[in-house]
């Protein structure tokens, strides 16, 4: 879903420069004709098969659709590109210090890639929608989004729930414990923005105040976002 996602609210290849010869191109593009007819596929899958197939283990048909989807959004970002849930996913993963996934080796703190990433997604679609609010309702449309009537500025908050709703749709819940300074907002935020791992690994260097921008915090502590609490990000 995630990988879906992301290829279609890519940055376009159009908007590439164009480079002295082909050779020079990097293997992702942006989103292209190609990797967009691969995604939307991809996405009515998941809104058809994902819960089937998480909620009973026995449902081969769900699985082997839900394997097929798989491949094509990894095709299709593969040609594409990932963006910002998946960059935000690795200082969520490097942060955890306590939560141990359930049905995981519980030998040490750990969060799954697919949860690091599909964490961040509601605010980031929000933030992303008004550069590109029509594929937003594509997407929505495919996991299952009533889009009937929706304007272009409504893009984000239609296409924002779709990945929690996917996720209450079989029983699964985001418990992820950043390790930050209870009582530190400020600081919490910084942790993030900064992207360190806690292993002094900086995955990227972001401008400042993003976290706040992209609507998962705010500037003023007594106004932040229902996804952030004091030491969680869940």
């Amino acid at each position: 879903m995630s990988h879906a996602l992301e290829t279609l609210t890519d940055i376009s290849y159009a908007r590439r420069a164009r480079p002295q010869r082909p050779s020079m191109r990097p293997p992702s593009q942006g989103a292209n004709p190609f990797s967009d007819m691969v995604a939307f596929e991809a996405l009515k899958l998941v809104g058809k098969y994902l819960a089937r197939a998480v909620n009973d283990a026995s449902d081969t048909e769900a699985r082997a659709e839900m394997m097929y989807a798989a491949t094509l959004a990894g095709i299709a970002f593969g040609n594409a590109g990932c963006h910002l849930p998946h960059a935000m996913s690795y200082a969520v993963s490097g942060l955890v210090r306590e939560y141990r996934t359930p049905h995981y080796p519980q030998d040490e703190p750990f969060v799954p890639h697919g949860m690091s990433v599909v964490l961040n997604a509601p605010s980031v679609y929000r933030y992303t929608a008004a550069a590109c609010a029509d594929r937003h309702l594509d997407a929505a449309q495919r996991l299952g989004a009533d889009t009937r009537g929706a304007a272009p500025e409504d893009a984000g908050e239609v296409l924002q729930p779709q990945p929690r709703r996917e996720l209450v749709r079989i029983e699964e819940s985001l418990p992820v414990r950043v390790h930050v300074p209870a009582g530190s907002h400020e600081r919490s935020r910084h942790a993030l923005e900064d992207g360190d791992d806690g292993r002094g690994c900086w995955t990227l260097a972001r401008p400042a105040g993003w976290l706040t921008r992209i609507g998962m915090m705010t500037a003023n502590p007594s106004h932040r976002s229902p996804a952030i609490e004091e030491g969680d990000f869940a």
